[in-house]
């Protein structure tokens, strides 16, 4: 289950992993050579690899991980062990062979110092990283050669030591300068290290919801997923973060964060908060939010779809206990500020109707709706405001702004209406999506269209009645692990094509509620059952080949993770 090629090895608050990561292009136009790696998801490192891992032997070597260590053992009582003592240190322990740590790549002033015994400190440039490296025990060399500014090379191996059989040291990430006390310092042994992993993962996983016994796989490793994919805060992440990974995506993006506040909201309520309230860190004068962002950088070129009112309508709807007035109105003003902005500056025509500059602006970024055009009136843009402005207007009744709640609630009717006379086509039964600036009908069967069912009973019956009869035709969208994002029987359907056909977790966990809202919850159950059973099956992926059944894209994704173990609860 748990496989560090796929699904790196880390902790939460960490912005370190290890990992077999993506080959790259070296400086020397070589290819990187394959293997484990201590690698960063910093944003500012123009590499994410820095030491390659491998165990001295002539041996084949088998790795074994667990949430709390990873195992590297040739037999024979030969093993390399590695666990976190702390979110920035490493502590690596050998017994029977040996362990080597070597840059890959470098740049120029990459170089390794000792400025005491037994401790040497590491700067990788093409990383922006610094490393405090100690021997704890066993022998320990380093191998360096300098050229005028750098070393073009670096090779640390640890030898076990001849009469305790044993060798460790410790790899700490530090900002700015090292501390030279730290060197008088005793570290915590190594089974201190591990116990306090043990114990803060046993924790974690038992504030989880509860699952079969045929899902209890899949919910350790959905635990792990959201846990360990959690750095601390730093530049832009003004909040501790929930990245949506540690393998690929490993940045936080401002639509994919609701799923993880859902899947937080009953097992950690503040990281949940922190995630909700993290979107609004950066929002601009103008009241965008940024697409994504990380520690070191804020990406503005794109909008990410107004879910966030739709979170926060499940939260109220769940009795949440912690969820109180001060929340509410901690968010009440960005929240305002982001849905006026989706008028404003996305309402090109003057129709009411809010649209997408590009299939970014709604999460949905290749669907086929965008193949003849950047420009689209799709109708899950207003589907969601109508959504936001009622909750907008829900809590500005709780926290008394009595006209301004009445104000929000006028203008979400109002703006179902337009919907339903701009973009509900009778003749197909369905909601279509508009070339921006005229009647034309977008081309593509995607299931975009029919997410306006996450206003559930707000539509009226025949129409929503009407759009399930759609969904589950047979042939079209349903398949044994859940609704393709585009119809298989489409055209346009590619089933390895992004919003063209795999399955996701965000349109899956918001049709199940907009059907249970809407009174088809046998569908709802149906969806909910063909999901779970795709994650058992499949792992936590980017998204998942609708008729296959398996991951593609990023295998460690959080927003999957966090829906799956938010369906579970249910």
């Amino acid at each position: 289950m748990f496989n560090v090629s796929t699904t790196p090895f880390s902790t939460r608050g960490s912005y370190l992993l290890l990992t077999h990561p993506i080959r790259r292009k070296l400086s020397n136009g070589s290819s990187l050579p394959p293997g484990l790696y201590l690698c960063t998801v910093r944003g500012e490192a123009d590499a994410r690899d820095i030491l390659r891992i491998e165990a001295i032997t002539e041996e084949p070597v088998v790795e074994r991980m667990t949430p709390v260590s990873l195992h590297l053992e040739a037999g024979d009582d030969r093993a390399v062990d590695i666990v976190f003592a702390d979110p920035a240190t490493l502590r690596i322990r050998c017994r029977g062979m040996g362990v080597r740590l070597e840059r890959a790549d470098w740049r120029p002033f990459d170089r390794i110092v000792q400025p005491v015994q037994d401790h040497w400190l590491l700067t990788a440039y093409l990383n922006r990283s610094q490393f405090a490296l100690r021997r704890l025990e066993g022998a320990l060399t380093v191998d360096a050669p300098w050229e005028r500014v750098r070393c073009p090379s670096i090779t640390i191996e640890l030898r076990p030591d001849e009469k305790s059989g044993l060798g460790e040291l410790s790899l700490s990430e530090y900002v700015g300068s090292w501390d030279l006390t730290e060197a008088t310092k005793t570290p915590p042994d190594w089974e201190t290290c591990h116990e306090t992993q043990t114990r803060a993962w046993e924790a974690w996983l038992n504030r989880q919801p509860d699952a079969p016994a045929d899902m209890h796989t899949a919910r350790e490793l959905a635990a792990y997923l959201t846990q360990s994919c959690t750095v601390a805060p730093a530049g832009y992440l003004t909040r501790e973060a929930v990245l949506m990974s540690k393998f690929k995506m490993t940045n936080f993006w401002t639509w994919d964060n609701c799923f993880n506040v859902l899947g937080l909201a009953q097992s950690d309520p503040a990281l949940a908060w922190d995630q909700f309230m993290l979107a609004y860190a950066h929002q601009s004068p103008t009241g965008q939010v940024p697409a994504s962002f990380n520690n070191a950088s804020l990406h503005w070129m794109d909008a990410k779809p107004p879910i966030h009112g739709w979170t926060l309508d499940c939260l109220l709807r769940a009795d949440c206990a912690w969820l109180d007035d001060s929340h509410l109105h901690e968010a009440y003003a960005p929240m305002a500020a982001f849905t006026e902005w989706w008028f404003r500056f996305r309402d090109h025509d003057g129709d009411g109707l809010p649209a997408a500059f590009h299939g970014n602006d709604t999460g949905w970024d290749n669907a086929s709706v965008f193949d003849e055009g950047p420009l689209v009136t799709s109708p899950d843009l207003s589907a969601c405001l109508v959504i936001q402005m009622e909750v907008l207007g829900e809590i500005a009744r709780r926290t008394g702004r009595p006209e301004e709640a009445e104000v929000w609630k006028t203008r979400a009717k109002e703006l179902l209406q337009r919907l339903i006379a701009r973009l509900w086509d009778e003749e197909r039964g369905q909601f279509i999506s508009r070339m921006g600036g005229s009647d034309r009908i977008a081309p593509g069967d995607s299931l975009i269209n029919f997410m306006p069912l996450v206003l559930g009973a707000r539509l009226p019956e025949k129409i929503r009645t009407r759009l399930v009869a759609g969904l589950f035709r047979e042939g079209r969208f349903l398949t044994d692990w859940g609704l393709a994002t585009e119809a298989v029987d489409s055209p346009f359907y590619n089933a390895e094509g992004y919003w063209r056909g795999p399955i996701w977790a965000p349109p899956t966990l918001i049709l199940w509620d907009g059907l249970r809202q809407g009174g088809f919850t046998r569908e709802a159950a149906l969806l909910r059952e063909r999901y779970l059973a795709l994650c058992t099956r499949a792992g936590f992926a980017e998204n998942s080949h609708a008729t296959e059944g398996r991951s593609l894209r990023d295998p460690t994704y959080t927003w999957t993770s966090s829906t799956f173990l938010y369906l579970l609860a249910q």
